[in-house]
């Protein structure tokens, strides 16, 4: 554990220091980044105003957790889009993997540190879209203490799943695909397989059972109690007890929802 967090520190210290080499540079980046946050401002309000709505919407079916899940489920597809181009990047085409390999570290080590770092990337994606949909569901019904716990818990963990699912890819591709191996050739096909990927996402969450029986649908929104939530299980299987979590301060699926990540995390290593 000490040399995996030595490590980590390390290597976002140095991931940082590549976007800068000099005090004015550094200036410039922080212009650049306070840019890109304000731009971010107008995407995120409509973020909220989408699940404002939804949620309004949905209470009087008892189906407002749909609207958690959906939004988790959202992140979860933003993570693992994006980092399909940022696992190959921080794993692979960096200038320190040479050195860390000629290091006594174990691989196990290596690995949970550079995918920490790449998860310290995607925590960014993760509020823009988590930050609007935790505060119009608080601005809608009755929370407390053990609501702003959990939303800090799921907010920590949540890109942990799609950033396993996208860097066991990552690391198949390059291990039994050579072509991959080329930085310049592994960018194009990562953005003609992401394009894909969104088609099949979209494609996998309306079809089974509400593509085969349309009045199911129908069926599960009026029966209320956020019976919707399960719609969002096929893709990412931890997100319902995630939500199921935060709607009901139910500490069984949080452990359950942790668990999950949990596991994939340690086939991941």
């Amino acid at each position: 554990m000490r040399k995996y967090l030595s490590l980590t520190r390390v290597l976002l210290k140095n991931s940082m220091g590549m976007m800068s080499d000099g005090k004015s540079k550094k200036t410039l980046n922080v212009i650049l980044y306070g840019v890109l946050a304000l731009c971010m401002i107008p995407l995120s309000f409509t973020l909220y105003m989408m699940f404002d709505t939804a949620i309004v919407q949905l209470q009087a079916l008892q189906q407002e957790g749909a609207v958690l899940a959906l939004g988790f489920h959202l992140s979860s597809l933003v993570t693992f889009l994006f980092s399909i181009f940022l696992i190959p990047s921080i794993f692979y085409f960096s200038k320190d993997s040479e050195t860390l390999l000629s290091l006594p570290l174990p691989p196990q080590t290596i690995l949970s540190a550079k995918f920490s770092v790449c998860l310290a990337y995607e925590y960014a994606f993760t509020l823009i879209v988590l930050a609007p949909l935790f505060i119009a569901y608080a601005s809608n019904t009755v929370i407390g203490i053990p609501y702003v716990l959990l939303a800090l818990v799921i907010f920590i963990t949540l890109p942990i799943y799609p950033l396993v699912l996208s860097s066991i890819i990552t690391m198949l591709l390059m291990r039994f695909v050579p072509f991959f191996k080329n930085r310049d050739r592994f960018n194009m096909i990562a953005g003609i397989l992401s394009i894909v990927l969104a088609f099949s996402f979209s494609f996998a969450m309306n079809s089974g059972t509400i593509s085969e029986d349309p009045n199911a649908l129908i069926t599960m929104l009026v029966a209320g109690h956020n019976s919707m939530i399960s719609l969002f299980s096929k893709i990412f299987p931890a997100i319902p007890f995630a939500a199921e979590a935060l709607i009901g301060s139910d500490v069984v699926q949080l452990a359950l929802y942790i668990l999950i990540t949990c596991a994939a995390l340690a086939v991941l290593v």
